[in-house]
């Protein structure tokens, strides 16, 4: 311990935490903070012989930095130093070092706020900004604040906002300890896709091991990406001294320690490893770093409310952090499998968990603490508000809080059971039906984060056939098709479940395995679109698809607790059946029964039925006899709103009617508007009244449109229309002649000889608009146009006078038009 390169940064952290109660320390990667500094803090004065909790974000780490601690006191791990993990502790009554993760701390809070037996927490690796991190520091300086001012709390970290987190912790001092390192060199290998990822890795490795000395470390995103890339190593022909190791969560102790530990005499080791590598852990005798430049965080879709897994380029500070691995011992190579033109444009930081990951556990543990409100507390990022709304809306719907947003009965019961809070509510319902088992069967397999069948099994999406085999494997009957270790950790979290619940495993019928799932997965409830195909609509609104599987085990209705891949809908992965009856029965406060009506744009007509809706699944749907006329109409104009006026049986007593209208409006006469906008805008008001019962266009073509308008003017406006705007003026010859009000100015097409005798300019409004005439010929076409009669008269009329005369020889064209006799007939009178 002594050779720690963090040991030259120890004496000024006691030094701090025995004057203050808030530290940070950085240290960049194998610098020997994880297990140098709680041991040297064991001893301390301040800590009373109390014990120090440090939260790891990590399983595979938490185990492994215990393990390390107790091999320098030669402990086994339970002794000074132990570990508490979901479903796997190693403590005893003489641990003074507890290394946990996985929400371990946050329930030790809950359970016991006050921390009598801490002394110090100490929150190791925080630049991952793992949720369960960011929550655990929040809830800890509440209890510092509150109640145990004597408290420590360090937050440690390889790379680290230091100025913010120090901040946080109101300015605490802020202590750095050197590395020891050695050159890396820093290769370029080309821009690779994702889907090109494994083959150019596996090509990257074999060229590495065949050049370099030394063991070989390798990031892959995946546990997936890591079975393929070995699977293609351990065909090739590489050199007879080299191990392939994977590396990542969940996988057996002694693969884990085989890939962390120093390799044989004359050995080198490829170890294959997820980013639980980049600080968290030391691997022995690595000289070389394949990085594949890529990453797989949990990213919650806010629309669908639906977290995916997805594959993304590795930050600028994760790719310092590998290439870092290199230079442990001796100097190093880092191979990147990107060009040095995209290194430019990497994001400088992994964004924090708390960001875009499923805050519903997070909300369901501060309601527990009695924090309504996150910004009560402490972080360095508060969850976002639109997905701390939808997490409360989801735990309302699961019945775990109030309208309120208190924990009800069953979400206090809930909270302490150590799975999600969609799980926690499945279990807690299936009590009241006597299926525990099942329910806790369902939950391992859900929780477990690896498939309890091999990828290369072919096994499709079922749900029960993974119940089924479990079972199988349980009763000792061995499968290939099996991840043996896979199987262990769920049957393990089973039984951990069934303790908590006071229950005893006895095999239950599968029947029910549908409706437990879809208590915990109410918003993935799916209705196979038009009967057939792969694809599913959600209760939620979104969509998802099979993509390979078996469509045969599935019927109708599905639940889908398990999605994932990319494009606008995500793919199946583990679905269940579920029949329409058990809908009914199990669901029927989700389901809501409307009378829908609806205008249907492709068949031009109100569509009226009564609905069984749940969520956006139409589980049941039948016309309806009697629809609400008023409702109807109401839709009704929707769609003509929808596809414009023209589809109203207009005619010329309609369209003249509105023209008029559209006149006296513009030249200020107080009558409804009858332009386009003002019409569509109020066609409840001045057109459903009319429609009763009219369920489609073609329906309309027996409505009186001309009456229609006038009832929107009003009998007393109609009068006063039609003083200031006639829809027909007598002329001197006596005819009654319509007036086109379609233009800017309304005209009067008339035949010259009607207009003799008149001396003065027809107007309308009251005199204050002037006709324009249009005078025509006896062919009735246009000769001239006026808005000066007399002017004309005395005017210009000459000239049209003797043009007519030589065309219409027979007809009267008098010298003096002003005071010639009118007449509708226009021969020459005998």
């Amino acid at each position: 311990m002594n050779d720690l390169p963090v040991n030259k940064a120890i004496p000024e952290l006691k030094d701090a935490l025995s004057k203050g109660f808030r530290a940070v320390l950085s240290a960049p990667p194998g610098a020997g903070k994880t297990t140098g500094v709680p041991l040297a803090l064991l001893d301390e004065p301040w800590l009373q012989g109390k014990k120090i909790i440090m939260l790891e974000p990590r399983r595979l780490a938490a185990v492994a930095a215990a393990s390390r601690m107790s091999d320098m006191l030669n402990e086994p791990p339970g002794g000074t130093v132990g570990y508490v993990i979901r479903g796997e502790s190693a403590q005893s009554a003489k641990t003074r070092i507890l290394v946990v993760t996985e929400g371990v701390l946050t329930r030790m809070l809950q359970d016991d706020p006050e921390l009598n037996s801490v002394g110090m927490i100490i929150f190791d690796e925080f630049h991952e900004r793992s949720l369960q991190a960011d929550l655990g520091l929040a809830l800890s300086l509440d209890v510092q604040e509150s109640l145990r001012e004597d408290l420590r709390i360090l937050v440690m970290s390889a790379t680290l906002d230091v100025e913010r987190v120090t901040a946080l912790l109101d300015g605490c001092p802020s202590i750095y300890a050197p590395g020891l390192s050695f050159p890396v060199e820093t290769r370029y290998a080309g821009s690779i896709r994702a889907h090109d990822m494994v083959r150019s890795t596996a090509a990257a490795v074999f060229e590495a091991v065949k050049n370099e000395s030394g063991s070989v470390l390798v990031f892959l995103p995946g546990s997936g990406e890591i079975r393929h890339v070995a699977d293609i190593l351990e065909k090739s022909e590489l050199p007879g001294d080299v191990d392939i190791r994977p590396l990542y969560s969940g996988i057996d102790r002694q693969s884990r320690d085989a890939a962390i530990n120093p390799p044989g005499p004359g050995r080198r080791k490829v170890v294959l490893s997820t980013s639980v590598a980049e600080t968290s852990l030391t691997i022995e005798g690595v000289r070389v770093v394949v990085d594949c430049g890529w990453s797989r965080l949990p990213s919650l879709r806010a629309a669908s409310g639906l977290t995916m897994l997805e594959t993304v380029r590795v930050s600028r500070a994760s790719a310092d952090q590998r290439r870092g691995r290199a230079g442990r011992l001796e100097a190093g190579i880092c191979i990147r499998l990107w060009s040095e033109f995209e290194d430019r444009s990497l994001p400088e930081f992994t964004p924090p968990e708390i960001l875009n990951a499923d805050p519903a556990g997070l909300r369901l543990e501060l309601s527990r603490w009695g924090t309504m409100n996150p910004h009560e507390l402490k972080w360095l990022d508060p969850p976002p508000d639109n997905l701390w709304n939808n997490a409360g809306e989801l735990l309302r719907e699961l019945g775990l809080l109030d309208a309120m947003g208190r924990l009800t009965e069953r979400g206090r019961r809930g909270a302490t059971l150590p799975v999600h809070p969609r799980l926690a509510a499945m279990l807690l319902r299936a009590e009241e039906m006597n299926v525990v088992p099942l329910a806790c069967e369902i939950a391992a397999l859900l929780e477990e984060p690896r498939d309890i069948i091999r990828p290369d099994a072919g096994t499709g999406c079922d749900l029960n056939e993974r119940v089924r085999l479990l079972r199988n494997y349980a009763n000792k009957e061995r499968d290939s098709r099996l991840d043996r270790e896979a199987c262990r950790r769920v049957l393990k979290q089973r039984d951990n479940l069934l303790r908590l619940l006071r229950e005893k495993y006895l095999e239950c019928d599968m029947t029910l395995s549908g409706v437990l799932t879809a208590f915990a997965y109410p918003d993935r409830i799916g209705k196979r679109r038009d009967g057939k195909g792969e694809k599913y609509l959600l209760s939620s609104g979104s969509g998802a698809v099979f993509r390979n599987s078996d469509l045969a085990v599935f019927g109708e209705y599905i639940v889908v607790p398990v999605l994932g891949g990319h494009g606008s809908e995500p793919a199946i992965f583990t679905a269940v059946p579920i029949d329409a009856h058990e809908l009914e029965d199990y669901f029927s406060e989700l389901i809501e029964i409307d009378e829908l009506i609806e205008w249907d744009r492709q068949g031009k007509s109100v569509i009226a039925r009564g609905q069984t809706t749940l969520g956006a699944l139409i589980l049941n749907s039948t016309p309806l006899k009697a629809p609400d006329p008023a409702v109807v109409a109401s839709v009704l104009c929707e769609g003509i709103r929808q596809t414009g006026l023209h589809v109203l049986p207009w005619d010329k007593a309609s369209e003249s009617l509105r023209t008029r209208a559209l006149f006296v409006c513009k030249h200020g006469l107080d009558i409804p508007d009858f332009s386009d906008e003002a019409l569509l805008a109020e066609l409840e008001e001045w057109l459903a009244p009319f429609v009763p019962g009219v369920k489609n266009f073609s329906e309309l073509r027996k409505l009186n449109l001309k009456n229609v308008l006038e009832n929107r003017i009003g009998y007393a406006m109609l009068a006063e229309l039609d003083r200031m705007a006639p829809e027909r003026i007598k002329v001197p010859s006596g005819s009654n002649i319509k007036i086109d009000y379609s233009s800017d100015q309304p005209t009067l097409a008339v035949k010259v000889q009607e207009m003799f005798s008149c001396k003065k300019q027809p107007a309308l409004m009251g005199g204050k608009v002037p006709l324009r005439i249009q005078l025509l010929s006896p062919a009735m076409r246009p000769v001239q146009t006026t808005s000066d009669i007399a002017g004309f008269w005395s005017g210009s009329y000459q000239l049209v006078r003797t043009e007519m005369r030589s065309q219409y020889p027979k007809h009267n064209w008098p010298e003096d038009p002003a005071n010639a006799k009118p007449s509708a007939r226009t021969t020459k009178p005998k």
